[in-house]
């Protein structure tokens, strides 16, 4: 059989020593060189098959083809140096009279076999120059040349370069257009839209716009506007618009790109898209059809320019993005290809013989950019739409597809009962249709259901279950089962589906009815928010990370968002060996975390180099704490390295993630960064307290725990601030002053008058308020000529000038403008020693603050050294000023700055410039008030009121009667009160394994007159680290404390030892029956199991007995109560009555 047969009849024929027959565009077969339309590898698209200069030579035909049309009847055309199997003169011929062509000899095996084949009759081999090709050479004067050269010379010729489309992996030669002179004016106006103001020529064939319109609104400009770059040509079908639209096109698309308008009236949406692609016709080599509310966004021609050559694919589909909604839609096929429509509505691209590939929505989507106007004109369409759903069912019932898309008529139509009916009877069709439709179908049926027809949440469960049943790479239905059970407050139950969702991921594999707002905002948010209660801090850190990635800074929920991650990233730092014990010190420690800082610091930097407020503050309490001697303090910080100053030690932060998992810690304070609380609550802290320097933590989460015991804010002003962001934390929240150093009063006994009188000292930090300072000291000179400003303030420093560069450059300018002659001395930053020295000698602290001072360090440090303040009544000025300062009100910050706010400072620090007033009685007030806020005495007032005076000691576990778990203390008060109903005379009340008491002495307090009998081991007990620890933690010494605390030593009876033999001697000495029983002992199936089936043989008819964590450790039999339990249930079944089970079981005895 010959080759051409072989290619007549679509088959490839082996390669013949240097030749290969190969498809293109799948209508033409060619005969060309081996090296010729090689396939290109690229990176990213590698299961394309794109041909090298296939795309190259789609253009040029086209512009061939274009310029041909110039002429007004055939002309001839010379063609040099041809390769590629002649394939673009083959494809050029038919536009021209006659062709002559030549090529080199490598190429007789495959030019003239291609033109033979193709029955080509008007093209003829010669030997021609160099110009590549020649349209029109036997006129001369008005032939047009197309070389690759770009300084050829042609008399009387106007030279045009073709702009360059080729791309990294697909790169094109460049190509340069010589017009003589005569035909000039013809070529202009024929390309008067592609020539550019560079004289460069722009023509491409690569994407034609299709648009189907009627009544488009307003907004139908937006749309043309913001497509018209993507394409070459454009057609659009207009079915009876009586609104502005024709206008629009005109105004918009005309005399900007080639293209046409036609009026025709609607028939259908498969007929009446096909016309609009029938009128397009091939002339470009792909078309794109847009709804008219469709803005393409990303760079799709680039995107085609690289698979202009691809031989594989027929069609290309886009991800429309349409509200909290994403799917894939066939967009673009390529118009060689005769694809078309089918179905008279929710038309779709033919799938026959269309292999269709997805263009990454990272390359390019679709924005579905909806209006009001658009959604009233949807929804008058819909009866129309009902119309010709029923139509298609009445041609063929079998087709499931119908019943979808009359489903979702029905549910816009706001019919649901008609909808579900629809969606279910689509769900029946299980093995026919596209699979996506049906489970789209179940799920819809579901959120209906659910939101819409509220049936019982049993029906609603089972159509989620059988959804995420149907295709188990979807998240949606396991998202909207877990938000049913986190917004009824059961986050144990949500959990698991929210965690399978995120593990399921964005199903983008699917393409249809794709939710990203769920799969990257509402699942991954509301995950995050409970994997803290759920102790799951890995998924926490994920799904959090998975939020942050994919939502912007500005959305609501993403500072708390910010939060929960960096609390996730603290506790994921956690890496403590197996068996590790903790350390029991033998002096209790107390120590501070204190993140942050502008430079790396330590304890003696305090008396070098300087430091912060925040950073004295912990430097000087902590020495103080340890020289009261009854702790050991230590201060993690960043520190360039180890240091023990004054008996404190300092660590470097990265040390404290082990320290606390290792150590048992008295106290900890926190400074400023709240992701530090919850490691240091899971860490082996008794208690905790959190302080606060800033208007705001470093977080908008705070956890509530119980061994947090108080908030510190540093003023009355700041706790108001503070509570009106966390007013949940009203009752742990109070000021804590700052305190000041005696070195900063070293001279505090002197009098005033003994002082400068008239020099300014300004300490703050610059951007606080040194500008209003400087721009009011010339009026300040001239009230009292001798007054001198001293500035402790760096105007360099890199925190100042990042977060207010234009105020600090005003400032700097200032200070050059005065320079010697304002009386102003510029010290810079200095260290604590110096700057103590300034304030004794200064008179005056003018402060007019523009920041909002939580506390203001430095208005105490003006009182304690006799220095007049002046200031206004911002913020935390307030309480550090009060009234024992020259105070001008403000309203907003932005007063300081007005000439009228100055003026009446300026006023009233006159008669103390010009010596009228005397300011002594105010510097004295304020003295006094400054006498007691040492930072010895703060640090004393901190020990007294709050560290020593802890009642009870709770050794690191907490239980109901602190709300663990959260939410279920109320449950445990109800049931006592229901058992206080039928109170008996003195009851009794037995806890088997009562740790340090505090749930006995709860229980107690809850049943009046009760006696109590406690059972506890107190041994190590391999179970959690901290119960390993028991002995060196002395935590029966705690319990006895804590009882002897409550006033219960007379009425406790205690029984140390292993719970079992306890209650085996109770049982067999015939004790006394108990009224009520906890069981809290071990939680091994096997000994919970033991304990509550000797427990009930003690338990009175009519009794209570509470089982505690009977989920604890689920999913490991032997290491759970729930196994026990649930045998003791099965056993005794019969012989007591549940009255509740949850996180705990309570029953009682009949």
């Amino acid at each position: 059989m010959s080759d051409q047969n072989n290619i007549a009849k679509g088959q490839i024929v082996k390669d013949v020593k240097d030749v290969k027959d190969i498809s293109i565009n799948k209508t033409s077969r060619f005969r060309v060189r081996a090296g010729e339309y090689s396939k290109i590898e690229h990176p990213r698209y590698q299961n394309l098959s794109i041909l090298n200069l296939a795309g190259f030579h789609d253009r040029l035909i086209s512009l061939v083809e274009e310029i041909s049309y110039i002429f007004t009847e055939k002309v001839n055309i010379k063609m040099s140096f041809l390769t590629h199997g002649g394939f673009t003169a083959i494809k050029c011929a038919s536009f021209f009279k006659k062709m002559y062509v030549h090529y080199t000899q490598d190429h007789e095996s495959t030019i003239p076999y291609n033109i033979n084949y193709y029955k080509i009759d008007n093209i003829q081999r010669q030997m021609l120059p160099d110009e590549w090709i020649n349209i029109n050479f036997d006129q001369p004067g008005r032939n047009i040349i197309i070389a690759p050269q770009s300084d050829l010379s042609f008399p009387r010729c106007h030279k045009y370069p073709l702009t360059n489309v080729g791309t990294t992996h697909t790169p094109h030669p460049n190509l340069y257009l010589y017009v003589a002179d005569l035909i000039n004016d013809e070529f202009v106006e024929h390309f008067r839209l592609e020539i550019n103001a560079e004289k460069q020529l722009t023509y491409d064939n690569l994407l034609h716009l299709c648009v189907m319109v009627k009544d488009g609104g307003g907004q139908f400009e937006n749309m043309l506007t913001n497509n018209i770059s993507i394409c070459d040509r454009w057609t659009i079908l207009d079915t009876g618009s009586t609104d502005q639209t024709i206008a629009t096109i005109h105004n918009t698309l005309v005399g900007k790109r080639r293209g046409q308008l036609f009026e025709e009236p609607f028939i259908n949406f498969r007929d009446s898209r096909n016309r609009c692609l029938d009128l397009a016709g091939t002339r470009c080599k792909f078309i794109i059809m847009l709804d008219d509310t469709y803005i393409v966004r990303g760079d799709l021609r680039e995107f085609l320019q690289i698979v202009r050559g691809d031989q594989f694919s027929d069609s290309f589909s886009l991800y429309v993005m349409s509200d909290d909604t994403k799917y894939g839609s066939n967009r673009i096929i390529k118009s060689a290809s005769g694809l078309r429509y089918m179905y008279r509505i929710h038309e779709v691209i033919s799938d026959k013989n269309n292999i269709n590939v997805v263009i990454p929505e990272d390359d390019v989507y679709i924005l579905d950019a909806r209006f009001d106007y658009m959604e009233e004109r949807t929804m008058k369409r819909k009866q129309m739409d009902l119309k010709l759903l029923f139509e298609e069912v009445e041609e063929d019932p079998s087709n499931p597809r119908t019943y979808y898309y009359l489903a979702q008529t029905y549910s816009l139509l706001k019919e649901y009962d008609k909808a579900f009916h629809y969606f279910m009877k689509r769900a029946s069709y299980t093995n026919s249709g596209f699979i996506q439709e049906r489970i789209d179908s179940v799920f819809e049926a579901a959120r209906l259901s659910n939101f819409q027809l509220k049936k019982p949440w049993e029906e609603c469960l089972a159509l989620y279950e059988n959804c995420y049943k149907i295709d188990e790479s979807r998240p949606e239905s396991l998202y909207f089962i877990g938000i049913h059970y986190y917004l009824e407050g059961n986050v144990e139950k949500a959990y698991p589906y929210f965690k399978k969702g995120f593990e399921v991921g964005f199903p983008v594999h699917c393409q249809y009815s794709l939710k990203p707002t769920l799969s990257y905002h509402f699942l991954p948010k509301f995950l995050t928010k409970i994997c803290y209660h759920m102790e799951d801090y890995q998924t926490g850190e994920a799904a959090s990370e998975l939020y942050l990635k994919h939502n912007k800074p500005t959305d609501d929920s993403y500072p708390e968002i910010m939060a929960w991650h960096l609390i996730f990233k603290k506790l994921n730092e956690v890496k403590i060996p197996k068996n590790s014990k903790i350390t029991i010190p033998e002096k209790p420690i107390i120590c501070f975390v204190a993140d942050g800082g502008f430079a790396p610091w330590s304890g003696s930097n305090i008396i070098t180099s300087g430091v912060g407020g925040s950073e004295t503050y912990i430097i000087e309490m902590a020495r103080y704490l340890q020289r009261d001697g009854r702790f050991q303090v230590i201060v993690f910080c960043n520190c360039p390295s180890t240091e023990n100053f004054e008996g404190v030690e300092y660590r470097h932060l990265r040390e404290y993630t082990a320290f606390i998992n290792e150590t048992y810690v008295h106290t900890c304070i926190i400074s400023r960064f709240t992701e530090y609380l919850p490691l240091t609550f899971k860490g082996h802290s008794e208690n905790v307290y959190l302080v606060l320097h800033d208007l705001s933590p470093s977080g908008v989460v705070i956890p509530l725990d119980n061994k947090l015991k108080k908030v510190f804010c540093l003023t009355e002003w700041h706790v108001q601030y503070f509570l009106s962001h966390f007013p949940t934390l009203k009752d742990l929240t109070v000021p804590f002053y700052y305190g000041i150093a005696p070195s900063n009063a070293s001279n505090a006994s002197n009098d005033s008058n003994n002082k400068n009188k008239y020099q300014f000292i300004y300490s703050s930090f610059p951007n606080r308020g040194l500008l209003p300072l400087l721009q009011m000291w010339p009026s300040i000179l001239r009230i009292q000529p001798i007054a001198s400003l001293h500035i402790y303030a760096d105007v360099n420093g890199k925190w100042a000038n990042e977060n207010s560069p234009e105020q600090m450059v005003e400032i700097r300018r200032l200070l050059g403008v005065y320079g010697n002659t304002h009386n102003i001395t510029y010290h810079g930053w200095v260290d604590k020693k110096t700057l103590a020295n300034a304030w004794n000698e200064s008179g005056i602290w003018f402060y007019p603050c523009i920041f909002m001072e939580t506390f203001c360090l430095t208005a105490l440090e003006a009182a304690r050294s006799k220095t007049l303040v002046v200031t206004n009544n911002l913020a935390a000025l307030q309480n550090t000023v009060g009234d024992r300062g020259l105070v001008i009100p403000i309203e907003k910050v932005e007063d300081v700055m007005t000439a009228e706010w100055q003026k009446r400072a300026l006023d009233k620090m006159t008669p103390y410039l010009t010596g009228e007033t005397d300011e002594n009685n105010l510097i004295t007030r304020n003295y006094e008030w400054s006498l007691n806020r040492s930072w010895e005495n703060r640090a004393t007032d901190m020990l007294d009121t709050y560290i020593l005076t802890q009642p009870y000691q709770y050794k690191g576990l907490y239980n109901w009667a602190s709300d663990v778990p959260v939410g279920h203390k109320q449950i445990f008060m109800a049931m006592i009160e229901k058992f206080n109903e039928r109170l008996r005379e003195k009851p009794r009340v037995l806890e088997v394994g009562v740790y340090t008491g505090m749930s006995l002495i709860e229980i107690m307090r809850q049943i009046p007159g009760s006696i109590g009998t406690a059972i506890d081991s107190w041994k190590k007990y391999n179970e959690t680290r901290i119960m390993e620890s028991i002995d060196e933690l002395k935590v029966e010494d705690s319990f006895r404390h804590n009882i002897s605390k409550a006033g219960l030593t007379d009425r406790v009876t205690v029984y140390k030892g292993d719970s079992s033999i306890v209650l085996m001697d109770l049982v067999t000495k015939n004790t006394s029956k108990f009224d009520f029983i906890y069981i809290d002992g071990s939680h091994l199936a096997l000994d919970c199991y033991l304990d509550m089936t000797l427990a009930f043989q003690l338990l009175e008819k009519g009794g209570m007995m509470v089982i505690d964590d009977y989920v604890y450790n689920l999913g490991k039999p032997l290491e759970s109560p729930y196994e026990g339990v649930n045998r003791f249930l099965d056993k005794y079944d019969g012989q007591y009555q549940i009255i509740s089970k949850s996180y705990r079981v309570f029953l009682v005895k009949i």
